[in-house]
């Protein structure tokens, strides 16, 4: 034990805030690695999850087929920007900003089975129609347009479209 009037207090003290600074440093940076971890298994999780999973999900929760105050143009306006976000994240398609015959112009080139590039170019012109016409939507307009959505996101899970490979094109 130092005597009083001592510098070694001095020391003492110094080494034991020191000693503390440490142990705070130290609890700091092993609290941000296990949140890094963390955040790093919920982002895998995630990514787990195929992506037409979650717009699947995203579709059912976004349009509730059994509202009967149901917004038709509302509805074809969310439904066109959640296929066309679906495009360009699952097949790198143009994206929002483009024009539908961008966007089928891209299928066709990419060799998408043409059924559902027709699907793709009826919903998408259709939803440009009501945008800038303001035609009225009937509940079965919706309804079709809901269900090829689903269909495509479901064929997409499936491996059942996309671009077709060079191996299956024949030529006439």
């Amino acid at each position: 034990i130092p005597e009083k009037g001592s510098p070694l207090w001095l020391f003492v003290l110094l080494g034991f805030v020191l000693l503390a600074l440490a142990l705070f440093f130290m609890v700091k940076i092993l609290a941000s690695q296990k949140a890094k971890k963390e955040k790093e298994a919920q982002e895998n999780a995630e990514m787990s999850v195929p992506i037409e999973e979650q717009y699947l999900q995203e579709l059912k929760e976004t349009v509730d087929l059994n509202e009967p105050t149901l917004d038709g143009a509302k509805v074809f306006s969310q439904l066109s920007k959640m296929l066309r976000r679906f495009l360009h994240d699952r097949f790198d398609a143009p994206g929002l900003e483009a024009t539908t015959s961008e966007v089928t112009q891209f299928l066709y080139d990419e060799r998408f089975d043409d059924r559902v590039v027709n699907d793709i170019k009826e919903i998408l012109s259709n939803a440009d129609i009501i945008k800038f016409s303001g035609k009225p939507v009937d509940r079965p307009d919706v309804e079709r347009t809901y269900t090829l959505i689903e269909s495509i996101f479901q064929k997409s899970l499936r491996n059942e479209i996309g671009p077709e490979n060079d191996s299956t094109v024949t030529d006439d």
